[in-house]
């Protein structure tokens, strides 16, 4: 196993560590009823997102190797593709040179047999006729030149089976380590697969349980959203006393100083509250913090407004933490920036969700009514 193997097998090991300790640690959620119960649930939201981070990266690493393993088998199998060409063409040279060697063995043994059968009278007989001393020293060495001429084309044909045979066996040991490194990288391949489907059957399912828990949020607000309501009655009952619709729409107001922060927190505490309303209700809750800021009885800040105690359901559930940390939506966003940039649309200080049964005066904007 190569350093590059084992790099990559401990790194396998290692992930897959990591995801079954995400399988074990995320508790079960389930709905509660209290705010420590609550701060619990979005203690965890906070671990669930990391987890998810990490994950993320684990995926992305994992896609990773499995293109270069992928690149790997894909090069392997054009260098299993050329050897077999190469054996190809070695074994048709291999047989061509059989048929050379049975060839030269056959003429050989015609040759051998012709003298064996003639008790070289022949050969003599062509010996003792040659009319002088060279001619018979010259065909004697001709006879002596077949006779070595066969031997050594035999051995040269042996020698070059030999040769041959042995590229062959050579061939067969580099296709055989080839097919072994296509094998175990296949079986990499294969376990690469399997643990990106456990990544992301655990980023599915961490992304379940931050679902679970941004339900567990909204569910608790709404019981804030009663205490709040019925903390409000005594403000709003003194607004309705001293003016019936004191609420405006198209209401332009001045540009107030605001950092990056106060933009984010303004659209997040937005999308809490009216992230399903009309774009009008989306600035009227905006207008409602802004109105706030600018009004002696509360903080003169965005957080301060936002922050204050008891004020707005999402942050006392921790909804709004949640939407602060992955940011809200564009629709929210944009709206916070034109009530930061001066787009006032109504004059209230308070709002909740209406019910024609108990509200009176105010100005209604989609599901919440203003005062």
């Amino acid at each position: 196993m190569t350093m590059k193997h084992r790099q990559l097998k401990q790194m396998l090991i290692c992930f897959l560590c990591i995801l079954l300790s995400f399988t074990f640690t995320v508790p079960y959620l389930s709905y509660a009823v209290t705010q420590d119960e609550y701060d619990s649930n979005n203690a965890e939201l906070e671990s669930l997102r990391d987890q998810q981070k990490e994950i993320n990266r684990g995926i992305a690493n994992i896609n990773e190797q499995i293109n270069s393993v992928g690149n790997e088998i894909s090069s392997i199998n054009a260098q299993i593709q050329e050897k077999q060409t190469e054996m190809e063409t070695l074994q048709n040279q291999i047989d061509a040179l059989n048929i050379d060697i049975q060839n030269q063995y056959a003429a050989m043994k015609l040759r051998i047999q012709y003298m064996y059968e003639h008790n070289d009278e022949d050969t003599l007989e062509l010996l003792l006729s040659s009319k002088s001393l060279s001619e018979m020293l010259v065909r004697t060495e001709y006879v002596a030149k077949i006779s070595d001429y066969d031997r050594n084309m035999l051995e040269r044909l042996n020698t070059m089976m030999i040769t041959q045979n042995n590229n062959k066996a050579q061939m067969e040991t580099d296709l055989a380590q080839l097919t072994t490194l296509k094998s175990e990288a296949e079986a990499k391949a294969a376990n690469l697969n399997s643990l990106l489907v456990s990544a992301q059957s655990q980023y599915q399912s961490n992304e379940e349980d931050i679902k679970k828990s941004e339900a567990l949020a909204l569910q608790y607000e709404q019981k804030l959203e009663a205490e709040r309501i019925a903390r409000e009655q005594a403000a709003i009952e003194d607004l309705k006393n001293h003016s019936s619709g004191s609420s405006s729409s198209g209401i332009s107001g001045s540009p107030i100083a605001h950092t990056a922060t106060d933009l984010a927190m303004l659209a997040a505490i937005i999308e809490c509250e009216a992230g399903n309303q009309p774009y009008e209700g989306l600035l009227a809750v905006g207008s409602v913090v802004v109105n706030r800021v600018n009004n002696p009885r509360f903080d003169n800040t965005i957080s301060g407004v936002i922050y204050a105690p008891y004020q707005f359901s999402p942050v006392s559930s921790g909804r709004f933490s949640i939407v602060l940390a992955r940011g809200a939506s564009a629709r929210c966003v944009q709206a916070a920036q034109e009530v930061l940039d001066g787009k006032i649309n109504i004059n209230a200080l308070y709002f909740h969700v209406y019910n024609s049964a108990v509200d009176f005066g105010g100005t209604v904007i989609g599901d919440h009514v203003f005062y």
